[in-house]
């Protein structure tokens, strides 16, 4: 006898095959700078180079943080996988007679 087959709903990687690089732009570049000015700050002594730090890290981190959740369709994935998970599922009774079907 045939075991049922398990539901396999695509993964988040293949819904949105950017996604994970889109938040890792968005977000790592403004603190990988902020980073930059931390290090000037510290070598050369300068005051201003922490107002660098200041509107790189925390301003472009905020802005970017709000454009990617914004523009992100966490819902529609969730929606699409539900979707997708509800066609995959069939009646015990289907799954039963799926064999006995096969061999008459």
């Amino acid at each position: 006898m045939n075991a049922p087959h398990a539901a396999v709903s695509p993964s988040l990687e293949q819904l949105y095959p950017g996604e994970a690089n889109r938040w890792m732009l968005f977000m790592g570049l403004p603190m990988l700078a902020a980073g930059v000015f931390v290090g000037l700050a510290f070598a050369t002594s300068v005051l201003w180079y922490w107002a660098g730090v200041i509107v790189l890290g925390p301003g472009l981190g905020i802005a970017g943080l709000v454009y990617v959740t914004l523009s992100s369709d966490t819902n529609g994935i969730v929606e699409h996988a539900r979707e997708d998970a509800n066609e995959a599922v069939r009646e015990p009774a289907e799954v039963l007679a799926a064999p006995a079907a096969v061999a008459a």
